[in-house]
């Protein structure tokens, strides 16, 4: 499997759908409805899975700086939404390709 049919397959999976949806939701009525380059939520969670599979997961205060830069959500909002720290996130995100790579 190579690196971009991981990514796809990563964008479509999600453990709690539901409230996923709901705290997306919640995020892009308060903060980014007036974005003309909305990104969603998943194409944060493919940014930061590409960079892992490149060795390159950044803290939070740098993911900051390319979410502004490029779009996406900030690691606050991303988060929110995961419920869970950035540190956890990391993790979730690892364990999910690792899934996906035994399947």
């Amino acid at each position: 499997m190579d690196k971009e049919d991981l990514k796809c397959l990563l964008l479509n999976f999600t453990n709690n759908q539901k409230n996923i949806e709901r705290n997306i939701e919640k995020i892009y009525n308060k903060y980014y409805s007036r974005r003309k380059n909305f990104q969603s939520y998943q194409e944060s969670k493919k940014k930061l899975a590409q960079l892992i599979i490149e060795g390159n997961f950044p803290n939070a205060k740098e993911w900051n700086i390319i979410a502004t830069r490029e779009g996406f959500y900030s690691s606050n909002s991303i988060k929110f939404i995961e419920e869970c720290s950035w540190k956890d996130i990391e993790k979730n995100i690892i364990q999910d390709i690792k899934r996906l790579l035994m399947t």
